[in-house]
């Protein structure tokens, strides 16, 4: 079982889940359970799939930790990313995200929902089958009402990023207060607060935004590269205007050979060494673009 604690020194919360400790690690001699054959998928699939979690932090089972926690698979390709599939592709895995969250939504018991992706083995994924995940959680975490109260006072996507590529509905961008070494931020033009949002053209728009951006992350540092992509929107119950959805697709590489790990004071006080310029960065990024624009 879990249960949620709430930090009163910086008010963030605390999922404790003891549960978590028996979730599997995948080994070469393991069948992967994500795997056509395997006890959680039983069918061949070319469209984006939920499942729950087995091992989730949080459900609606728990009385102290009350939430959703699914996987989305992607296609039962076992070595195929998300962006490794066409445009059309992605497309539909963005329209999955929508139908899900517009599900999760109906939830009374819920306030954020997070969708995110965690990607190779030095980043602390246990299983290789590419895989994105939802988490929804009974509180707004403080990372969102922190970014909330900001753009209440002016808004960073909308004033102050550092343009690399432009499409039609679409921006990808950096920030001059980037933390990571490679971090690239995608976000519509128009100021919209979630996914659910989003028009037929925005989508096709954000699909080859994230595919650019992809390729962007393996010319530089090649195939198989560690990385996180989250995806940023207001909470549940905000019918305002004020945030401004949001992507963000970062990796701890350095170089090729050099990885970035969080310790001394990023990991105490939240405060961040970037030893790249996100200006010498964002010209770099404009060149590769520019190789793959169609």
């Amino acid at each position: 079982m879990s249960r949620i604690v709430k930090n009163p020194l910086d008010e963030n919360h605390v999922i404790i889940s003891t549960y978590r400790k028996k979730r599997p690690f995948q080994q070469k001699e393991l069948r992967c359970p994500f795997c056509v054959g395997s006890d959680e998928v039983t069918e061949s699939f070319n469209k984006a799939i939920s499942l729950p979690n087995k091992y989730p932090s949080l459900s609606m089972d728990y009385e102290h930790a009350k939430g959703i926690c699914e996987v989305i698979l992607y296609s039962d390709n076992h070595t195929k990313t998300l962006t490794d599939h066409s445009s059309e592709f992605i497309e539909s895995v963005i329209r999955h995200w929508i139908s899900r969250i517009k599900e999760i939504e109906k939830n009374t018991d819920l306030e954020y929902i997070f969708i995110f992706e965690n990607y190779g083995k030095k980043i602390g994924v246990s299983l290789e089958h590419p895989h994105g995940q939802i988490y929804s959680f009974p509180f707004i975490p403080k990372t969102i009402l922190e970014k909330y109260r900001s753009f209440e006072d002016t808004c960073v996507y909308c004033d102050e990023t550092i343009l690399i590529h432009e499409n039609s509905t679409f921006n990808i961008s950096t920030v001059e207060f980037a933390k990571w070494p490679f971090e690239l931020h995608i976000y519509p033009k128009n100021h919209i607060h979630s996914l659910a949002q989003l028009n037929e053209r925005e989508i096709k728009d954000l699909a080859l935004c994230l595919q650019l951006a992809f390729q962007s992350l393996y010319s530089k540092f090649g195939k198989n590269t560690p990385y996180i992509l989250g995806i940023y929107q207001t909470y549940i119950k905000d019918h305002s205007d004020i945030f401004h959805l949001h992507i963000e697709l970062i990796s701890p590489m350095i170089t090729k050979d050099r990885f970035k790990f969080r310790a001394g004071i990023e990991t105490s006080l939240g405060i961040f060494i970037n030893s790249v310029d996100p200006l010498e960065f964002s010209e770099e990024m404009r060149n590769i673009i520019k190789r793959f624009e169609k």
